[in-house]
């Protein structure tokens, strides 16, 4: 009977998140914060002030059209608890209030738990953080598009990996569409290219990127029909 409904709750997330109306996925970040407190003290003010960011995020999400005015998120106390005793250790922390479960749109209860982590450096400048290779008959706009994104979503995957909490990479949009164009004209041919970190990150911190291929990108000369 508990095997019957959990595949029916999981049937409902599943045409729910096809419907589009689930406004917060399990494990979405609510509000994320790096801490070094001078005085334990301090550890309940911080938390009451995250929490308080975290269910303002969860009301602009789940009740848009709603003035927050009361506490739709619910975290353990318990959890609390735990959370309060770390961050009161000596040490930089990042903390993450996260959501607990899929959340849809109209729902009045969030539930929520938190995390907390040493803050560490987790991607160092000029990493490589993901490889691949445009090949030589991907000439479509799709086609280049495509290996692209899928670049793009696999260095992210990987600093996730290493430990960074951001859900996107950050680069220059206007540098991207520059090396599509560069591709779309290259001579056929198999080209590699790198997502590399432009600076280093922090756990909490924005990862930057830049994509880059490895080697240069042959080109049809000026009165090559192809350029």
């Amino acid at each position: 009977s508990a095997g019957e409904a959990e595949l029916r709750e999981l049937e409902q997330q599943r045409m729910a998140l096809r419907l589009g109306s689930v406004v917060l996925s399990s494990g979405q970040p609510l509000a994320t914060a790096t801490l070094r407190l001078d005085n334990p003290g301090q550890a309940k003010q911080v938390i009451d002030k995250l929490l308080r960011e975290a269910n303002l995020q969860a009301y602009q999400r789940v009740l848009p059209e709603e003035k927050p005015d009361r506490q739709i998120l619910l975290v353990p106390r318990s959890d609390i608890e735990r959370l309060e005793a770390t961050i009161k250790k000596p040490g930089t922390w990042v903390v993450n209030i996260r959501s607990a479960a899929n959340v849809l749109l109209g729902e009045k209860v969030v539930y929520a738990f938190p995390e907390a982590r040493p803050n560490s450096t987790v991607v160092q400048r000029d990493a490589v953080l993901a490889t691949t290779a445009v090949e030589r008959d991907e000439t479509s706009a799709d086609a280049v598009r495509n290996r692209l994104n899928l670049l793009l979503a696999s260095a992210l995957a990987e600093a996730q990996r290493r430990g960074s909490l951001v859900q996107g990479l950050q680069f220059d949009a206007n540098a991207l569409n520059q090396l599509g164009t560069t591709l779309l004209r290259r001579v056929p041919s198999r080209i590699a290219l790198q997502v590399v970190a432009t600076r280093s990150s922090d756990t909490a911190d924005p990862v930057v990127v830049k994509i880059e291929p490895v080697g240069a990108v042959p080109m049809p000369r000026p009165n090559d029909p192809r350029g």
